[in-house]
C-alpha cells in the first residue's frame, strides 16, 4: 500500500504583499512612536471580558479606563498607597501635597472645560493638569522601563522632598527616552558622595554620570517662606553646578538643572525663542564663572537648563510655555567619545510632556 504525500503549496504573491506592507506600516508606526515618546517600550495593554488590562514591567492593572490619562491617574494613586491618599484628603489644600492639589485643580479646570466646550474634542490642560499627568507619566515611564526605586518613591511622597525629587525623576526619565539604562548607586556607601544614577547608552556603552538639580523657591512647591515679586526672581545657579561638580564621579558628567522661574521671568534668563539658540548675558556669564572656578575648562560634559513652569500658571489659563537649552563641553578633563549621544540625550528633554491619550489597538 503506497501512501501518499501532500505537496507543499506556495502562497499566492497578495499574501506576500499584504505582509509586507503590514510589517512596514507597523515599522512606520513604532518609529512615529518613538519619535513622540522616545526609546521606550511600547505600553503593554489589551482590552479583553470589558476591562482594560496594562503590565507595568511585573505588575499587572486592569480597571474601565477609557483613555491612558484615566489609567495614569490609578496608577499613581497605586503607587503612593491607598493610606497616602487618605491622609492627604483629611489635610487642609494648604498643607497638602503639591500632586493633590495639582489633582484637584487640574480636574476642575478640567470638568469645567468639557462643559463649556461640549461637542469638541479633547481639553488643552492649564498648569495644574499638565504637571499632574506630566509626572504621571514620567513615574510610569520609569516603573516599566527600570523598575521605580524605592528610595526615590518615598522622597517623592514627602511634601518637603518633592521638589528634588521630583526633577531627578525628569532627568532619569529623560535618559530612558534617549535610549539609555540606568543603574542607581549604593547611597549607603559612605566613602564618597553620590551621583543620583549611571546611565549607559544602549547602542555605544557611553557611560555618563547624572546629576539633577533644582532651584528652591521660597513659598514654591511646597518651599517655606512667602514667593517673592516675579521681577526679584534670582538667576542664581552656579552654586547648584559645582555642588554637582564636587562630587566627581569619574565618569563623563551631564547635569540636569531646573531653573524653576516664572514664565516671563524665564523668557529673560533664556532669551529670545529663535533658531539656532542664542544664549542671554545671563546664560553666557554663569558657564564663564563655573569655567573660572574650575581652572579654564569645563567641569561638565552636558549641562542641561530646564524651565517647566506649570506650577506657576493659574487655574483659568492654558499651561506656560516650557524652555530649554543645552551645552555640551568643548574642554574637559573627562570627555566623552560621542558629543552625537550627548546631543540626543539633550535633545530628549524636549518629549517631556508628551503623554500618550489613547491605548494601543488590541492586535
Amino acid at each position: 500500500m503506497q501512501s501518499q504525500q501532500g505537496t507543499r503549496r506556495t502562497p499566492p504573491p497578495e499574501i506576500f504583499d499584504r505582509a509586507r506592507e503590514h510589517f512596514a506600516r507597523m515599522a512606520a508606526e513604532e518609529q512615529e512612536r518613538t519619535q513622540q515618546y522616545g526609546d521606550i517600550r511600547p505600553i503593554i495593554g489589551v482590552q479583553n471580558w470589558g476591562k482594560q488590562f496594562v503590565a507595568v514591567r511585573n505588575r499587572l492593572y486592569w480597571g474601565n479606563w477609557k483613555y491612558f490619562p484615566d489609567f495614569l491617574d490609578y496608577f499613581l494613586q497605586a503607587r503612593f498607597g491607598q493610606d497616602w491618599t487618605e491622609i492627604q484628603n483629611r489635610l487642609a489644600p494648604s498643607a497638602q501635597h503639591p500632586i493633590s492639589r495639582w489633582r484637584a485643580q487640574g480636574l476642575s479646570y478640567n470638568n469645567q472645560a468639557v462643559t463649556e466646550q461640549a461637542g469638541r474634542p479633547g481639553v488643552r490642560p492649564n498648569g495644574f493638569m499638565a504637571a499632574y499627568f506630566g509626572f504621571a507619566y514620567d513615574l510610569y515611564v520609569v516603573d516599566d522601563n527600570n523598575e521605580l526605586d524605592d528610595r526615590l518613591l518615598e522622597r517623592l511622597k514627602h511634601r518637603d522632598q518633592f521638589q528634588g525629587a521630583r526633577h531627578e525623576l525628569f532627568a532619569e526619565a529623560t535618559c530612558l527616552r534617549a535610549g539609555f539604562t540606568v543603574t542607581h548607586e549604593n547611597e549607603r556607601d559612605p566613602n564618597r558622595r553620590h551621583v543620583e544614577f549611571i546611565a549607559t547608552d544602549k547602542n555605544t556603552n557611553l557611560r555618563v554620570a547624572v546629576e539633577a538639580k533644582s532651584r528652591h523657591r521660597p513659598g514654591v512647591l511646597a518651599q517655606v517662606g512667602e514667593p517673592v515679586a516675579e521681577d526679584h526672581v534670582d538667576f542664581r545657579f552656579s552654586r547648584l553646578i559645582h555642588d554637582a561638580v564636587a562630587k566627581e564621579p569619574g565618569l563623563p558628567l551631564a547635569i540636569f538643572l531646573d531653573t524653576n522661574l516664572p514664565p516671563q521671568r524665564a523668557r529673560k534668563f533664556y532669551g529670545p525663542r529663535v533658531s539656532p539658540p542664542q544664549p542671554s548675558l545671563y546664560l553666557q556669564r554663569i558657564l564663564e564663572d563655573v569655567r573660572k572656578r574650575a581652572g579654564g575648562r569645563d567641569p561638565y560634559n552636558l549641562l542641561v537648563f530646564t524651565n517647566i513652569p506649570h506650577h506657576y500658571g493659574r487655574d483659568d489659563e492654558l499651561d506656560p510655555p516650557r524652555d530649554w537649552v543645552a551645552y555640551i563641553a568643548q574642554a574637559t578633563n573627562t570627555p566623552a567619545h560621542s558629543a552625537a549621544v550627548l546631543q540626543h540625550l539633550a535633545r530628549a528633554s524636549e518629549l517631556y510632556g508628551n503623554v500618550p491619550n489613547a491605548f494601543p489597538e488590541n492586535r
